[in-house]
């Protein structure tokens, strides 16, 4: 795949059903509480990029030698990661035509224009109309060396629950640092050695060990902090992004504002509602902005769930090539989860007449994998997304709107299901 992910690898395995010890409890304070434990409640913020603690800034220095091109090489993208041969012919010819000369313009502007540290919008508020020099300029991408920084200054503007970097650590010590034993764990452990094989950083055949003892811990931290998610498969290659830029402190904190307050409620919780709502608004936003497409979608029954579904829950990242990424994120977190659909919707008009000329389901999808694999160029997605004027508004109202005409049917259908499995254990207690 082209961000690094082995096409043999199935993050979506169906996890161990082992009972989990901390299943059922809310989040923070109360998973604790539940216990019999004591915490803190986190009411201290603390500044963004700050030191994990020990080997903190030597994990920063290995990432920050990585994003300078310290692995790059033949097979491996700026960022580290295996990419496959038609990927790498296509990014160098990108490369070649000046394809990369806008990033350094970028990393001009975004110096002169704000300190990392100082990109902060109002408590509770993405960016709004009322920040356009901000929005555009963040459209434009972070630069790499910075993208940490502002993601975590971006995150904490809408975050509900404040930082404590003592937090993750009672998390750990209650997770008897990791060697606490529940199904959450032994999912993770069965998927950390495949979620970036070949990747110097999270593979430990090629020394990658701390990275890798970093990706577990921010995902046992997250499974206790909240339990009643626990661990999602998926949920390590967000984390692993996360680390590139970031201590674990950090990268822990931003998965926390990243599921419970970026992304919808339930996009992770076992219902999995929040998820499915929003696959049914991007087949939405489809047929609203290109509605020729949205009408022979439906008559091939090329539905949301066969192309979308590691779209939304990975956000993209195993998707596309490894910036493109990265640039999706850098508007999400500044503007919200309206711009998974921009995205969404203009790889659809940018494979427009070829998906149009299609006739079956098979074709479509595949024409949308490899739309999705070879989009080299972030400036071309991010254009048709934000600037193409054939799409008109994209508005935040729009999609609530989308997402109020699905969510109470599947909500529903969720509550019908677990009554229905309720009265099944009844039945079978009778019976014993």
């Amino acid at each position: 795949m082209s961000s690094g992910m082995p096409p043999s690898a199935n993050p979506f395995d169906a996890p161990d059903a082992a009972t989990n010890p901390f299943e059922g409890a809310a989040p923070v304070d109360a998973a604790f509480a539940a216990a019999g434990g004591a915490v803190a409640s986190p009411v201290a913020a603390a500044p963004a990029g700050g030191d994990s603690g020990a080997g903190g800034s030597a994990w920063s220095a290995k990432t920050a030698a990585l994003l300078d091109g310290g692995a790059q090489d033949g097979e491996r993208d700026t960022y580290g990661f295996e990419q496959e041969s038609d990927v790498k012919a296509a990014q160098d010819a990108y490369l070649a035509a000046g394809g990369g000369a806008a990033a350094e313009k970028q990393k001009e502007k975004f110096a002169k224009a704000f300190s990392p540290h100082k990109i902060t919008v109002g408590e509770g508020k993405t960016v709004g109309k009322q920040d356009r020099k901000l929005k555009k300029l963040l459209r434009g991408g972070i630069p790499k060396e910075q993208r940490g920084a502002v993601w975590m200054n971006l995150a904490q503007a809408v975050a509900t629950t404040p930082r404590d970097d003592a937090y993750m650590e009672q998390l750990w010590a209650k997770a008897g640092e990791g060697s606490v034993v529940t199904k959450d764990t032994k999912q993770l452990d069965l998927d950390i050695d495949r979620t970036f094989p070949g990747h110097p950083l999270f593979d430990s055949g090629l020394g990658g060990d701390e990275g890798m003892a970093k990706l577990r811990k921010v995902l046992v931290c997250y499974s206790v902090h909240y339990p009643y998610i626990g661990y999602v498969q998926g949920m390590g290659f967000i984390v692993g992004f996360l680390l590139l830029f970031m201590e674990e402190q950090d990268a822990f904190w931003m998965l926390t504002w990243l599921i419970e307050d970026i992304l919808p409620p339930q996009y992770f919780a076992p219902s999995m509602v929040g998820l499915n709502t929003d696959l049914e608004v991007l087949a939405d936003c489809v047929a609203w902005k290109i509605p020729k497409l949205g009408a022979l979608m439906e008559s091939t029954g090329v539905v949301p769930q066969l192309y979308a579904t590691k779209w939304l829950l990975c956000i993209y990242c195993d998707a596309f090539p490894t910036e493109v990424t990265l640039r999706v994120w850098d508007s999400l977190f500044a503007e919200g989860t309206k711009v998974l659909f921009r995205v969404g919707v203009a790889l659809f008009r940018i494979h427009k007449v070829e998906l149009l000329a299609c006739d079956n389901m098979m074709d479509m999808l595949q024409i949308l994998k490899e739309g999705a694999r070879m989009q080299i160029d972030p400036d071309e997605l991010l254009r048709v997304a934000f600037d193409d004027m054939r799409y008109g508004k994209f508005s935040s109202k729009k999609v609530e709107e989308f997402r109020s005409a699905h969510r109470p049917e599947l909500e529903k259908q969720w509550a019908d299901q677990e009554a229905r499995r309720a009265a099944r254990d009844a039945a079978r207690v009778e019976e014993q």
